[in-house]
């Protein structure tokens, strides 16, 4: 073989050895990216749930209040007409 063809095929093997490894770094990086943004949307996905669940409680402690309130408004009125149906006779 000549030496042109020899010095041919050794540059082809570094060129090789090269491209499998930026291929490999390509990778990684992009196996890394995919892992930050399934960690992100993650960490997104339990502050949504956190915030629902607040609202949630939120609803029925207004839900309870507005109940309340309504009861002890019919209570007292109840009671208050029998108080004054009392102090009448």
């Amino acid at each position: 073989m000549s030496h042109v063809c020899i010095h041919c095929r050794a540059r082809e093997a570094e060129l090789e050895k090269q491209f499998q490894l930026d291929l490999a770094n390509s990778e990684a990086e992009h196996l890394r990216k995919t892992q930050d943004m399934l960690t992100e949307f993650s960490h997104a996905q339990q502050i949504l749930k956190d915030k629902i669940l607040k609202q949630q409680k939120m609803y029925v402690f207004l839900l309870l209040a507005l109940i309340s309130q309504y009861y002890n408004a019919v209570f007292c009125s109840y009671y208050c007409n029998y108080y004054i149906c009392l102090t009448l006779f």
